[in-house]
């Protein structure tokens, strides 16, 4: 999948038409939890300060759109209304995690929460494959550490450095990013490689919805 980065803000996005492989993403009208209240995703900039679980308010670092293109194999994945618990109807991009708990997740994993990729939960009927081929607008932002946000009041994913940088973007791309945030410099980068909660492979995602 290509998408094409369409800069938001000023110092902390790239060029105009650089293109990219990135698969993961909120969709624009989805709304964040922030220091100035509830605010759409595509009108947060750097600096803004973003609810997250785990630490609070913390300050965007960088943040980016770009048009992603629904394709059959990949496409964007809908959520309706309530279909992991309690919150409103979103959309994401396909490798986006999201975060579940259950009583099968705690008996089976020892973890009251852990992380599923949107693209393995589709069920066919409250979670559904885009069938509409139009692009969407997806935004991801990069915060000091992976965080959880609340998106339409469903836990998922801020951006995660070494999965996103390391191997969707090009060097250049990633010598920006350093510049802009030098925690995710190549040496540093290591230390982030851990995502916030335990990561389910798409088989025990898959049981995961079996069960529900």
């Amino acid at each position: 999948m290509s998408a094409i980065f369409s800069p938001l803000f000023d110092d902390a996005t790239l060029a105009m038409g650089q293109s990219f492989t990135i698969t993961s993403g909120i969709a624009a009208g989805t709304t964040l939890l922030t220091q100035s209240g509830i605010v759409p995703v595509e009108s947060i900039a750097v600096g803004d300060k973003v609810i997250t679980r785990d630490r609070g308010l913390q300050p965007v670092r960088w943040v980016g759109a770009w048009q992603f293109f629904n394709q059959a194999d990949a496409a964007a994945v809908h959520f309706a209304a309530g279909a992991m618990g309690n919150h409103e109807a979103i959309t994401l991009a396909p490798q986006t995690r999201v975060l579940i708990r259950s009583a099968m997740v705690k008996a089976l994993y020892r973890e009251s929460e852990v992380f599923a990729l949107a693209g393995d939960l589709v069920n066919g009927t409250t979670i559904c494959s885009v069938q509409d081929f139009a692009p969407i607008t997806m935004v991801q932002m990069l915060f000091d550490h992976h965080e959880i946000l609340r998106a339409n009041e469903m836990e998922v994913e801020s951006l995660h450095p070494d999965r996103a940088f390391a191997h969707q973007l090009d060097e250049d791309t990633k010598s920006e990013i350093d510049r802009i945030l030098p925690k995710t410099s190549a040496t540093a980068r290591q230390s982030l490689g851990q995502t916030e909660r335990t990561c389910l492979q798409r088989a025990q995602s898959r049981m995961f919805c079996a069960s529900r």
